[in-house]
């Protein structure tokens, strides 16, 4: 999923913008919107973002501003500019300073359904390129006798653990922590003919993994896919989803292959169960919630405010969605519609981004019914009013003291007590920043100073002593926080150091 920004201080050109995105591709999910070139940069501080459209002319900060600071602090993140006729100076400008393109206003839905065409396939190619670059930083690929050629084919395996990721950090979900326990290629011992025949890297979410495989005939990717399955679905009661697309690809192809089978999973991963699919296979439409479904009962508990009526409504929807084998997208967009009641729209509206946080890191219906009633509550009775400066001080003691360890959601929720969104957005409004990105900086900090001081030590070695088990998850966002593969950085600290 590619995370898209808006910056444009015309709430109906906003609002027309991200109208046609979620129209016209799932591949892009809209994650905010902000008025100027400032608050954009505050949002992406705070946030992944992986492609910003931006007007040009805007108060605070324009467009050219934003783009300097782009290009400089996130050179990954693609930007499309939003542009009037008269502003065709200023576009040539943002051209020059690294835009991929532009879109005049009013903005054409055939123009823009092209364009989104041509982002996904350059954040396909993007990937591809990352991928080949940390084996390279590594000095070998992660599977020996393994080779990217152009003369070889191609199948893929995309693995989710727990639910889809729609929230920007997903590093402390259970589908994170059970990659953490789980080494990948154990899941592929024994199916394969030649082990070196697959390779496996963390995709675009840390609850991912993208299992590449070398001349494997369609039939053996088949089987590869239901072996796997059965085996993850035995580790634990964590719901697991599996894409298969047995090929044949080419090289230029696996990016774009990663990007069509990670479409097919976010519309049709499931709500708190397991399942295989296949890809190609005709996709189901998504559609709108079953009539069945209690939605009116949990908007009326709400709007009156009745505790027992909220616990009450919620588990009789879960059971219902989980009863119908409703997707996390449709059941997704059925708590949206809840929420934008316009009995309740001003008291929820900041309610979505939690409602995906609970669903995310819900393991179970039980865990997700829990986690929902309490955050409906907390809104709907003006719940959870604590001291939140002493609450953020024992979660920052905790985590700077235990970073080494496996560290989850769901172990800092029972620690602490409270749901893992309004933790986090506890965290967030007294640190700044969200219990994964005050984790992660803690983690590279550490990291640093190992590789800094103790030479010959490996980026595997560095990774696990700061509580990461995959390297190449490790390696990634090393590199996203110090712009340099961890094998680079050591070797610039080491050759700085005078005998």
């Amino acid at each position: 999923m590619i995370r898209v920004l808006i910056v444009e201080d015309e709430p109906p050109i906003a609002r027309a913008v991200v109208r046609l995105i979620e129209e016209l591709s799932p591949s892009f999910k809209v994650i905010g919107c902000e008025t100027n070139g400032q608050d954009a940069l505050e949002h992406m501080r705070r946030a992944q973002v992986d492609l910003v459209f931006t007007d040009i002319r805007m108060p605070v900060m324009d467009g050219l501003e934003l783009l300097k600071t782009l290009r400089t602090d996130w050179p990954d993140c693609l930007a499309v500019i939003l542009s009037g006729h008269q502003d065709f100076a200023y576009t040539q400008a943002a051209l020059r300073l690294g835009a991929f393109d532009y879109l005049l206003k009013p903005i054409s839905k055939g123009k823009l359904r092209e364009l989104l065409v041509r982002l996904e396939d350059a954040f396909a190619r993007n990937l591809l390129q990352d991928v080949v670059a940390s084996w390279r930083a590594g000095g070998k690929t992660p599977a020996a006798g393994f080779s990217l050629s152009k003369g070889l084919s191609y199948g893929l395996v995309l693995a989710v653990a727990g639910h889809w990721p729609a929230i920007p950090d997903d590093a402390l979900s259970p589908g994170s922590a059970f990659w953490q326990r789980h080494d990948p290629y154990l899941l592929i011992g024994g199916l394969l003919d030649k082990p070196s025949s697959a390779v496996v890297f963390v995709g675009r979410a840390a609850a991912e993994r993208v299992f590449l495989l070398e001349n494997v005939p369609p039939g053996k990717a088949f089987a590869l896919a239901e072996g796997m399955f059965d085996r993850v679905t035995q580790l634990s009661a964590l719901p697991k989803t599996l894409c298969v697309m047995p090929g044949p690809l080419d090289f230029e192809g696996i990016g774009a292959g990663i990007q069509t089978i990670r479409k097919r999973v976010f519309t049709q991963i499931g709500l708190c169960r397991s399942s295989l699919l296949y890809e190609p296979e005709p996709a189901q439409r998504l559609g709108s919630a079953p009539p069945s479904l209690p939605s009116e009962a949990l908007a009326e508990a709400l709007f009156g405010s009745d505790e027992k009526q909220i616990e009450a409504a919620v588990e009789a929807v879960v059971d219902a969605a989980v009863s119908s084998s409703m997707t996390q997208a449709a059941f997704e967009h059925l708590l949206s519609c809840v929420v934008y009641d316009r009995r309740l729209s001003l008291r929820m509206k900041p309610l979505r981004e939690d409602i995906s946080e609970a669903i995310l890191c819900a393991a179970s219906p039980a865990g997700l019914k829990s986690d929902l009633s309490q955050i409906f509550k907390q809104y709907a009775l003006g719940e959870g009013k604590i001291e939140q400066k002493s609450l953020i001080d024992q979660v920052e003691q905790y985590l700077s003291a235990h970073y080494a360890e496996d560290i989850s959601s769901e172990l800092l929720s029972s620690k602490f007590g409270f749901v893992p969104s309004y933790l986090s957005k506890v965290f967030r409004r007294q640190a700044g920043v969200s219990p994964t990105e005050y984790l992660a900086k803690l983690r590279i900090e550490k990291a640093k100073e190992l590789l800094e001081t103790r030479p010959g030590l490996l980026v595997r070695e560095a990774a696990a002593l700061v509580g990461i088990k995959d390297p190449y998850y490790f390696s990634k966002l090393f590199k996203k926080s110090t712009g340099l593969w961890p094998s680079q950085y050591q070797e610039n600290a080491l050759s700085d150091i005078k005998f």
